[in-house]
């Protein structure tokens, strides 16, 4: 009886000992995959499924040569040049991760690494196998308890095996909750299955998490995205990605088809161009504003009527070449006559007019504008233009004039726009735009993690209420393409104002009364031609014809109104100055 005794004694001292060793040192998470065993509160989770053809395509790559005088991503360099280093000198980890995945999550408080090790599971207790290991490669390693368990602690940070899964992390506590398997995330299940020959790179992220990663005011309408999914491949021609955002309503539950239309009017000097429609903007526009800053929305339209929102088709364009400036498309080429103007002077026969817009595009268009006001506005048709500067406007109406576009010399006129929310472009090359949206020690940081690319695209189209679709490419600089020179490209101070003598409010406009004193025709002349808006007026001040020449011809929509201010005739103009069509309404 003793014996027997005794001997289940023994027996659980060993299950018990067992159990201590096998959560100490060999316990495998609860989960079989990488991506099943991530801890949540992360910020962002990056998964390669093939840890040695994600290398191979990033080697392989212009962002290999890029990295190492990044100054931005100066740590991502470093565990490169690690990476190179011990799959060189250790050629047992090459053999393990060939063919098997890598898993980056990046928390606020550290960074935790996920390999997919299978060899593990033939090792058993690793203990041995990693003294064996110090001491072949002379590595200064030592074994440490942390919260309940076993750590290798290295020069740079903790390791430890958990089943088939090597766990890495310079924080010993993002291991612990790694370790224990608790409050796990849950990651798309399509990951298991995401093929290694088309997939270099699985990210996931949110809205929220991106702006704690880059902190930006214009990035504040990505607030409202509750997740986002890309896809990521490294290819001969650049980056592409692709992917789908959960929104959690915001600004993109009034957004509509973008009018990839828009780079036809902007300069060939564009640098930047972001293209969206507003949906009604009437109601949705000054719902959302007003849903904001109520207080903020009444003041600004004591100050420009209540008109303005439905004045606008919705589509809207933000544009930057030296110098930022918004496209407004209207319903109608009915001149706006909302704003209060501080002055008005004339360029090529079109008045450019200082307004004051009480704060309007910073509650429109978001934080990044709260300095635009007062603003420069011209209006040419259809089409409303405002900037924080005259320069812009001017460099607008000689491209609008001249029809010289942004297509001449980019591939945007190749994006997808049947079912487009928003359509971007920007110039790699030479990105002036980055002087106008970050500060002065951020830009050259920004602008070197560009260096590698010529151009970016993206388009943003709507899967359903609740879910957008997007596409980014970034395509590789070319030896033949040179990086811009290093003299800081921020734009310099605005000149004063001068006009050539033809564009002097006293030589250009021209105006002609009737004997009782009303305006009978107002009109500019450039050249001895008429250039841009021309109005007549009956004897009692209504409207009696309003148009638009170009160079002596007129373009354009005409129309003609009786004495009461009805509209009876409307007549289209081509650019060559031929009468196309003539309706009566």
């Amino acid at each position: 009886m003793r014996r027997i005794t005794a001997g289940l004694l023994l027996l659980l001292i060993l299950m018990l000992g067992g159990m201590w060793m096998y959560k100490r040192f060999m316990r495998a998470p609860l989960r079989p995959s990488l991506w099943q065993n991530v801890p949540a509160g992360f910020l962002l989770v990056a998964y390669t499924p093939s840890f040695s053809h994600t290398w191979r395509a990033f080697r392989h790559s212009p962002l290999a040569a890029y990295l190492p005088r990044s100054p931005h991503f100066g740590e991502l360099a470093h565990m490169a040049h690690t990476w190179d280093s011990i799959l060189h000198s250790v050629p047992e980890i090459e053999k393990w991760l060939t063919g098997h995945g890598l898993l980056i999550v990046v928390y606020p408080e550290g960074t935790l690494y996920l390999i997919d090790a299978p060899f593990l599971e033939e090792i058993g207790d690793w203990r041995g196998e990693m003294q064996r290991l110090a001491t072949q490669y002379r590595w200064q390693v030592e074994l440490v308890d942390t919260h309940g368990y076993s750590l290798w602690k290295l020069p740079q940070g903790y390791l430890v095996p958990a089943g088939r899964i090597l766990a890495y992390s310079k924080e010993p506590a993002l291991l612990s909750r790694f370790l224990t398997g608790e409050n796990i995330a849950s990651l798309p299940a399509e990951w298991g299955t995401a093929l290694m020959d088309n997939t270099n790179l699985l990210l996931l992220t949110s809205g929220k998490a991106l702006l704690h990663l880059m902190p930006h005011p214009m990035l504040a309408s990505i607030a409202s995205w509750d997740t986002l999914r890309l896809e990521i491949q490294l290819t001969e021609e650049g980056i592409q990605a692709s992917g789908h955002v959960k929104t959690n309503g915001g600004v993109w539950t009034y957004i509509d088809h973008a009018p990839a239309s828009f780079a036809d009017l902007c300069p060939p000097s564009t640098t930047a161009l972001v293209i969206t429609r507003w949906t009604q903007p009437e109601s949705s526009l000054s719902t959302y504003i007003r849903a904001h800053n109520p207080q903020a929305i009444t003041q600004a339209e004591s100050q420009i009527g209540h008109t303005f929102f439905s004045k606008l088709t919705g589509e809207v364009g933000f544009i930057q070449g030296q110098y930022p400036y918004i496209l407004h498309r209207l319903r109608s080429d009915e001149p706006l006559t909302t704003f209060p103007k501080i002055t008005t002077f004339l360029y090529r026969g079109y008045a450019i007019s200082q307004l004051r817009l009480g704060g309007l595009l910073r509650w429109m268009y978001g934080k990044a504008f709260a300095q635009w006001d007062p603003v420069y506005a011209v209006q040419i048709g259809e089409w409303f233009v405002c900037a924080p500067n005259f320069a812009p406007l001017q460099e607008w109406i000689d491209a609008f004039l001249s029809r010289q576009s942004l297509y001449s010399h980019t591939a945007f006129k190749g994006f997808p726009n049947k079912k487009s929310v928003a359509l971007g472009y920007m110039d790699c090359q030479n990105p002036q735009w980055l002087y106008t949206w970050v500060s002065d020690s951020t830009a050259p940081r920004v602008k070197e993690d560009l260096s590698p690319f010529s151009q970016l695209y993206f388009v943003i189209e709507r899967s359903d209420s609740a879910h957008l679709a997007m596409n980014l490419t970034l395509p590789w600089r070319t030896e033949a393409l040179p990086m811009e020179s290093d003299t800081p490209a921020r734009p310099q101070p605005l000149p004063k104002l001068k006009f050539s003598e033809e564009d002097t409010l006293q030589d250009g406009l021209r105006e002609e009364y009737y004997p009782n004193g009303v305006v009978k025709r107002r009109y500019t002349l450039v050249d001895a031609q008429m250039e841009g808006e021309y109005t007549e007026y009956h004897p009692n001040g209504i409207i009696k014809v309003h148009g638009f020449y170009e160079q002596g011809r007129k373009v354009g929509k005409w129309r003609y109104f009786n004495s009461k201010g009805e509209l009876f005739r409307e007549e289209m103009w081509s650019r060559e100055g031929e009468l196309s069509t003539a309706v009566a309404p």
